[in-house]
C-alpha cells in the first residue's frame, strides 16, 4: 500500500467510514483488515452498500481505485457456501490475467469463510481435460473465466450454474463487437429469476452503457412467457468519473455530474504525470536509445512498456536484459505458459520491466509499477486511459512516458490530451513537473521515491523471454515435425528461415545526429563487431530470431567505443571475460576500459556473458 493516498481513494467521507458500516460479515473484514484496507474508496463506499440491496448496477470509476474488491465482496456476501453441485456466480473477464487475478483476490477475500468458498478459473490456452476433471465432481461456488472457455463449458454441460451473480469486468470490452456475442449467449444460459447483474469499468461510453442496459432486459424477455409483463427495474448507475472531456460548440468544456452531484473528472488517475519525449525518425528501433534513457535515469521498482505486437515486445525484453535492466515479454500470441509466467513474475517483483500489448493495458493491477511508457501510442483515447492506470495504483504516483516521433505521432498525442484535458509536458521538465504535481496533491517530497530497503530488493537477474516467433505465429513445443519428406516442396520453401535483414532495411538504433556526431568512430566500430554464426537452431542470431538485427552496443560516457573485432568464438573464451579479452588483445584500448564507470562495465561485462551463451547455443 503507498505512504500516502490522493484523492482519488481517500476523501472527506472515506475517512469517516469503515467497511464495518457496509453491512460487511465479520469473515470479508477480517480479510480486508489482513489486506491493509482501512477504509473504503469512493468506489466501493457507493457501489457495496448499493449492490447488496439487490438489482442490477453498472458502476464506472477510475483504474485502481479498489473496484475488484468492491464486486468480490458483493459476490462472497451474496453466496452460500454451505451448498455445493453448481456456480452461484459467474465473472467474466476479457483477458486471461484478468480473470486469474479475480480469482486470487477472491480466494484472499474468502479466506476466512466457513465452509471455505471454492473459487474456479477457466481460461483459454489450459487444456481443456484440465478444466473437465476439476469439474468432473462439482462446479465451484465462483466460477471465474474468459468468455469463449466459459461458454463451451456451459454449451458441454461441463459446467452446472445455478447462478446469483453475473459480473462484466471490464464491461465495456466485453460488450463490444468482438465478445458481445458469446457474453449475451452465457447471459441466455445462466440466466435464473434472481440473477443480479454487475457491470464494472474505468470506461463506459453511452452506447455501451444502453448495450448493457438492454441486455439485462433482453435476457428476460426471452425467458418471459408471452404476455408477461418484464419486471426487471433499470439498473443503478454508479458513475464517478467520465471517459472523456465534452466539449460545446466554442471547444470549451461542458462540466458534468457525478453520483454526488459535484464536478465529475475523467478517469485519469489525479497520481500521473503525463510525459512527452519528442524524437526524430520513423521506426520503433530508432526510440530504443530514449527507452533506455528513460529506464536507467527514473527512479521505480517496475515499470510497463507498452508496444504493438508480441514480436516486437520479445525483442526489446530481450534487449533490456542484455543492457542489464531485468525485462519480460506477454503478448496475445505467446503460449499461456509464458504469459502465465511473466505474469506471476510481475506479482512477484522477480523483474523490473513488462514489454507487453494492450493485452495488459486493462484491469491488472501490481502495485509496484511507478513508470509507464508509450513506445507505440495507442489508437483509442480509451485505451491511452487504461494504459495509464497502471501506475498510480490506489493513490499513489507515477509516469506515464510517450516516446513519439515529431509529426504525426505528436498530434496523436495532441489529441488525447484534448479529448482527456491532461496536463501534457516535455521529459526535459519532467522532475520540476513532478515537484510542482507533488506540491498540488500536498504530498511532501520524502514520500516519493525508493527507500534503501526498496534499493536493496530490486531484481537484479535477467527473467526468462519466450522463443522467437515463427512466420505462422508462435511455435508449439508438443508439435513434432513430420519427416521432410513427406512434406511438399512448396511447403518446404516457405518453412526457411527468412534471410537477415540489410542494413539497409533497418534504420540504426541509435540516431545519426547524437550517435556518430558523438562518436565518430561509431560507423566503423559496429562494423568491428562481426557476429559469429550462430551454433543451434533459433536462426542467425540465436533464440533472438533471425529477424532481429544485431542488439545495440553500450557506448562508454565520455570517451570513444572501444574498436574491438570480436573473432571465431575459442574454448578458453568459455571462461573469460570482457575485460579479460581487452587486456589480452587489445592492450591499446586497456586505458579506456580502466576510464569506464563499474556500471559501464558491469552491463558490458553482461552483455559478454549474454553473446557468449546465445554464441554456444548454451
Amino acid at each position: 500500500m503507498p505512504r500516502f493516498k490522493t484523492s482519488d481513494v481517500a476523501d472527506e467521507k472515506t475517512e469517516q467510514c469503515t467497511f464495518a458500516e457496509l453491512s460487511l460479515s465479520t469473515s470479508l473484514l477480517r480479510s480486508l483488515q489482513e489486506m491493509g484496507c482501512e477504509h473504503p474508496s469512493p468506489v466501493q463506499l457507493h457501489s457495496i452498500p448499493l449492490a447488496l440491496g439487490g438489482g442490477d448496477v453498472i458502476i464506472q470509476a477510475k483504474s485502481g481505485t479498489g473496484k475488484t474488491i468492491a464486486f468480490c465482496s458483493v459476490v462472497l456476501e451474496g453466496i452460500d457456501t454451505s451448498t455445493a453441485g453448481s456456480s452461484q456466480a459467474v465473472i467474466l473477464a476479457p483477458t486471461r490475467e484478468i480473470a486469474m487475478q479475480i480469482s486470487d483476490e477472491l480466494s484472499r477475500l474468502g479466506w476466512y469463510l466457513d465452509p471455505p468458498v471454492d473459487v474456479g478459473c477457466f481460461i483459454g490456452g489450459v487444456p481443456i481435460e484440465e478444466h473437465e476433471e476439476r469439474l468432473s465432481n462439482c462446479s465451484p461456488h465462483v466460477a471465474v473465466g474468459s468468455p469463449g472457455r466459459t461458454l463451451k463449458l456451459l454449451r458441454d454441460g461441463i459446467l452446472l450454474t445455478d447462478a446469483r451473480f453475473l459480473v462484466l469486468d471490464e464491461a465495456d470490452k466485453l460488450l463490444d463487437s468482438y465478445f458481445r456475442q458469446d457474453i449475451f449467449a452465457i447471459t441466455e444460459m445462466v440466466f435464473t429469476k434472481q440473477l443480479q447483474f454487475l457491470a464494472v469499468s474505468a470506461t463506459f461510453p453511452p452506447p455501451l452503457v444502453a448495450i448493457a442496459e438492454d441486455l439485462f432486459v433482453h435476457v428476460e424477455k426471452k425467458h418471459a412467457t408471452r404476455g408477461q409483463p418484464i419486471e426487471r427495474e433499470l439498473p443503478h448507475k454508479v458513475f464517478l468519473c467520465t471517459s472523456a472531456v465534452k466539449k460545446d460548440e466554442d471547444g470549451l468544456n461542458i462540466d458534468e455530474l457525478d453520483q454526488d452531484g459535484e464536478k465529475a473528472e475523467t478517469a485519469l488517475l489525479k497520481g500521473v504525470l503525463h510525459v512527452r519525449y519528442v524524437l526524430e525518425g520513423y521506426h520503433v528501433r530508432q526510440k530504443l536509445p530514449a527507452l533506455l534513457e528513460v529506464l536507467t535515469t527514473a527512479s521505480y521498482q517496475q515499470a510497463f512498456v507498452f508496444v504493438a505486437d508480441s514480436n516486437n515486445a520479445i525483442q526489446i525484453a530481450e534487449m533490456l536484459n542484455q543492457a542489464g535492466v531485468p525485462a519480460a515479454a506477454s503478448g496475445g500470441k505467446m503460449e499461456q505458459s509464458w504469459r502465465t509466467q511473466a505474469f506471476a513474475g510481475l506479482k512477484r517483483f522477480q523483474y523490473r520491466v513488462l514489454v507487453c500489448t494492450d493485452l495488459m493495458a486493462r484491469g491488472i493491477d501490481a502495485e509496484n509499477v511507478d513508470v509507464v511508457v508509450n513506445l507505440n501510442l495507442p489508437v483509442e483515447k480509451e485505451t491511452y486511459l487504461h494504459r495509464s492506470g497502471r501506475t498510480a495504483r490506489f493513490g499513489s504516483v507515477g509516469w506515464m512516458v510517450s516516446l513519439v516521433f515529431a509529426g504525426e505521432e505528436a498530434e496523436h498525442l495532441d489529441f488525447f490530451q484534448k479529448q482527456l484535458g491532461f496536463e501534457l509536458v516535455d521529459f526535459a521538465d519532467r522532475e520540476a513537473a513532478m515537484a510542482a504535481k507533488l506540491q498540488q496533491l500536498d504530498i511532501p517530497d520524502t514520500e516519493v521515491g525508493l527507500t534503501q530497503k526498496e534499493i536493496q530488493q530490486l531484481p537484479q537477474q535477467p527473467f526468462p523471454t519466450p522463443p522467437a516467433p515463427t512466420q505462422g505465429g508462435f511455435e508449439k513445443r508438443k508439435r513434432t515435425s513430420p519427416n521432410a519428406s513427406a512434406i511438399p516442396k512448396r511447403r518446404l520453401a516457405e518453412r526457411k528461415e527468412p534471410k537477415e535483414p540489410s542494413r539497409q532495411d533497418i534504420p540504426p538504433a541509435f540516431p545519426p545526429t547524437s550517435a556518430h556526431t558523438a562518436f565518430p568512430a561509431f560507423s566503423q566500430t559496429q562494423e568491428a563487431f562481426s557476429l559469429p554464426q550462430a551454433r543451434n537452431h533459433y536462426g542467425q542470431l540465436g533464440h533472438l530470431g533471425g529477424n532481429l538485427a544485431p542488439p545495440p552496443i553500450l557506448l562508454p560516457p565520455g570517451g570513444l567505443p572501444l574498436n574491438v573485432a570480436l573473432p571465431e568464438w575459442e574454448s578458453w573464451m568459455l571462461d573469460s571475460d570482457f575485460a579479460a579479452y581487452v587486456q589480452k588483445h587489445c592492450p591499446a584500448s586497456q586505458q579506456l576500459l580502466l576510464g569506464l564507470t563499474s556500471g559501464t562495465k558491469e552491463r558490458l561485462d553482461a552483455l559478454w556473458h549474454h553473446h557468449r551463451r546465445v554464441w554456444t547455443g548454451a
